[in-house]
């Protein structure tokens, strides 16, 4: 193949023998084998979309070689059909089967980003490994696609429960969420507060001891106050915002969470600098996407204990731990077209309240 256009993010085009065609993979951001399969079209979805046969038309997931059939199809495709997604869910996650299971993207209705830290899964793996928790996937998808965003992106974690979703699962946010509502919003139900207070000393620490990091596009220093935001780096953001920042701007964090000499694991504040740098990040994910630094959550989020509209369990424990503003906007498209979503909505509808 031979290449004929190319630009500082989202790919090439390349031609071959059957005409041009766009590639995704660099040897920055996939393993080589990845890079190869590519341009081989060997790759998911690759070959039924070259050879124009049709898809499902609704979520599929397969477990087997981690791609999404609606994101793949758009990637074959060609960077318009990226671009014009209006959401796409970039999700993270380790091992293989994935430590937390990933069924819960067959019964939402958006295209679906799987990245792995796992080798071996063509462009789905991160060449790097397991490193850096979500901040690389997130930072990796939006380099991998920078000149053809999807209008909007929801970044998540890889699991449908959390401690700091609250019953919010993710399969039930996202089926219900008001994303066009929003340029950038949480998609957590949890918040701490990250700023000077005394109370507060350990984590803000942190913030102030790496924000050299993001001096040069964020201001000399932090803001005085601190940030007050959703907590826990799961959020859905537009391109445009995404794009406040530069691409270098994301190089720099992806470089800085990929670090061999950094060790990322789980540890006690200041022990671990890669571990510290993964809660900074988590800090400050709404101000760089171009959010005040001090949100007032209750107004933007809602307040009060919002109902499952299909089991009328609650939502949330605390009135303050809502996100009723954000999950009231049904997405029927996923009922409507897959039986895998009619399935769940249906179980869940039969228990008993």
């Amino acid at each position: 193949s031979q290449p004929i256009s190319g630009g500082s993010g989202g790919g090439i085009s390349v031609k071959g023998g059957g005409g041009a065609r766009h590639l995704w993979c660099t040897d920055a951001l996939c393993a080589k084998a990845a890079v190869a399969a590519e341009r081989a079209g060997e790759l998911p979805y690759q070959s039924d979309v070259a050879a124009g046969r049709p898809g499902r038309g609704y979520v599929y997931w397969n477990k087997t070689d981690f791609s999404e059939e609606l994101f793949s199809r758009a990637m074959w495709e060609g960077p318009a059909a990226v671009e014009s997604i209006d959401l796409a869910v970039v999700t993270t996650t380790y091992k293989n089967p994935p430590r937390n299971a990933l069924d819960f993207i067959n019964v939402q209705p958006f295209p679906t980003f799987v990245s792995t830290k796992e080798p071996g899964l063509g462009i789905h793996s991160e060449p790097w490994g397991n490193v850096g928790q979500e901040i690389p996937t997130y930072t990796r998808f939006i380099l991998m696609f920078w000149d053809h965003l999807p209008e909007r992106m929801a970044f998540l974690h890889g699991h449908d429960r959390a401690w700091h979703q609250e019953a919010y699962n993710m399969h039930y946010t996202l089926r219900n969420l008001c994303y066009k509502k929003y340029e950038y919003a949480s998609l957590n139900a949890f918040h701490p507060v990250k700023g000077p207070n005394p109370k507060y000393k350990p984590y803000w620490k942190i913030v102030t001891s790496n924000w050299k990091l993001v001096a040069p596009w964020l201001g000399k220093n932090p803001p005085k106050g601190g940030f007050m935001d959703k907590c826990c780096a799961q959020f859905v953001v537009t391109r445009e915002r995404v794009k406040k920042r530069p691409k270098a701007f994301y190089e720099m964090v992806l470089a800085t969470m990929t670090d061999p000499k950094k060790n990322y694991m789980r540890a006690a504040d200041g022990k671990n600098w890669g571990w510290d740098l993964i809660h900074f990040w988590e800090a400050i994910w709404h101000f760089i996407f171009g959010e005040p630094a001090w949100v007032n959550v209750e107004k933007k989020y809602g307040k009060g204990i919002q109902k499952n509209i299909y089991t009328g369990a609650p939502l949330s424990r605390l009135p303050d731990r809502s996100l009723r503003n954000l999950v009231k906007c049904p997405q029927t498209q996923c009922e409507a077209k897959s039986p895998m979503c009619r399935e769940s909505i249906e179980c869940m509808k039969k228990q008993p309240r």
